[in-house]
């Protein structure tokens, strides 16, 4: 794994984003994100963004503001389910924890649920994005999606390199 030392004296984590349409295409570079982790937090920085993915120490119902290192407006993150155990068809992890990045269950206009699940001593071991928008003709509140996204993104495996 490539790291740096970085202004903060403390050591940065290179994460090279490759993405492909499809399995039968080759892997293309997106973007080059770094990750870095104190005492205090564990921050991203994606696409020159820093963003406290987590704060320290770990505890149920804690909040903090994930854009606290940049110029974007305060954007609450929650922990829940602390050291509860996570799994998912390829994986599990013992000790885990859940950061709620937004939950707005509306069926009626728009549903938005963003979650990350953080395996302990592993890093992220799930993400899930779902931003759904309802129609709101003589079909509104019957929950058909006029437009949107589910995103689901799994940690199949990892270790040492």
């Amino acid at each position: 794994m490539d790291t740096f030392s970085n202004l903060e004296s403390s050591i940065s984590f290179k994460i090279l984003r490759q993405k492909r349409s499809n399995i039968n295409e080759s892997w293309v570079i997106d973007s080059l994100w770094t990750a870095r982790k104190d005492q205090r937090t564990a921050v991203s920085v994606e696409n020159n963004v820093h963003l406290v993915k987590l704060s320290f120490p770990v505890e149920e119902n804690k909040t903090w503001d994930t854009n606290s290192l940049n110029d974007y407006t305060e954007d609450e993150f929650e922990m829940v389910d602390v050291r509860k155990p996570f799994s998912n068809d390829y994986v599990s992890y013992d000790n885990a924890v859940t950061v709620i990045q937004e939950d707005i269950p509306d069926v009626i206009v728009n549903t938005v649920s963003k979650k990350e699940v953080y395996g302990d001593n592993v890093g992220l071991v799930y993400k899930e994005n779902i931003i759904l928008t309802y129609r709101q003709d003589e079909f509104m509140g019957l929950e058909i999606i006029e437009n949107g996204i589910r995103y689901y993104q799994y940690l199949v495996e990892y270790g040492e390199e």
